[in-house]
């Protein structure tokens, strides 16, 4: 009797098995520690995900780094397994911080679909597959120039301050700062200002004794991309502070990268 049972369930485990491994669609072994893995099995259809990827016909690497718009850079190469092991794709896109998670996933998917287009042609199994490429139309053709009006530009100001007083003394502060920010794929570019003022008054005896102190700072930074890989550029700041005692100062820093991921 136990036997006959240890061959049944050999028999279910290998006939488990060979189901997974010969069916139809392409099988894709997904390797990705940030994606939303369950959305991607839910919804790339004409797939068949494999646990090993010795069984897979493709291999689905994903490397993600944060990019400079605070959103996130992908690399997901495509590479060939068995039969498939000749072929090797490489797709790059990014997110940004304005996206929804629904919108980034939505956008991992839709990557995933073009970089798998190969692989189904050379599968065979290309009956369900689709490729929707939308022609411009005339409005957005002639407005393309103005698609980004502020033309990477990112301004902001803001400011501060409280007061504090009673009969014999008072105090104040007042704070003020403004930035402007251009982040393009060839140029990043800082700059920022910053003022801050205390004061403080006191009065002994009708005399009036007043204490003021102030920083001020101007900092500015541009990093140019020469390759794929080296950026070169610069960082400046000068100002001046009586909270350090300090009538001027500045200094200058230049700067190299090598990014090690492209």
């Amino acid at each position: 009797m136990i036997k006959k049972t240890v061959a049944l369930f050999a028999f279910l485990f290998w006939a488990s098995l060979f189901s997974q491994t010969n069916t139809d669609n392409l099988k894709v072994f997904l390797d990705c520690r940030s994606c939303d893995n369950t959305y991607i099995r839910q919804n790339l259809y004409n797939v068949e995900f494999v646990r090993d990827q010795n069984f897979a016909d493709v291999h689905l690497f994903f490397a993600t780094q944060r990019n400079a718009n605070g959103g996130r850079l992908y690399d997901v190469e495509f590479i060939g397994k068995n039969d498939f092991s000749e072929m090797y794709d490489k797709i790059s896109f990014s997110s940004n911080t304005d996206m929804t998670r629904d919108d980034v996933r939505n956008l991992v998917l839709r990557q995933l679909k073009l970089g798998l287009v190969r692989f189904w042609m050379k599968k065979g199994t290309i009956e369900d597959v689709t490729v929707n490429v939308a022609a411009p139309t005339e409005e957005e053709s002639t407005e393309n120039a103005d698609t980004d009006p502020w033309n990477y530009w990112v301004f902001r100001i803001g400011a501060n301050g409280y007061f504090n007083g009673q009969e014999a003394s008072t105090f104040s502060n007042f704070g003020f700062n403004l930035s402007a920010r251009r982040v393009t794929e060839k140029n990043k570019f800082n700059f920022n200002i910053r003022f801050s003022e205390n004061k403080s008054t006191f009065n002994f005896d009708d005399e009036e004794i007043i204490a003021v102190n102030n920083s001020k700072s101007l900092r500015v930074s541009d990093v140019i991309s020469i390759s794929d890989h080296w950026s070169t550029g610069a960082f400046a700041r000068m100002g001046s502070s009586t909270f350090s005692n300090r009538d001027f100062f500045w200094n200058f820093k230049p700067a190299i990268e090598y990014n090690f991921f492209k």
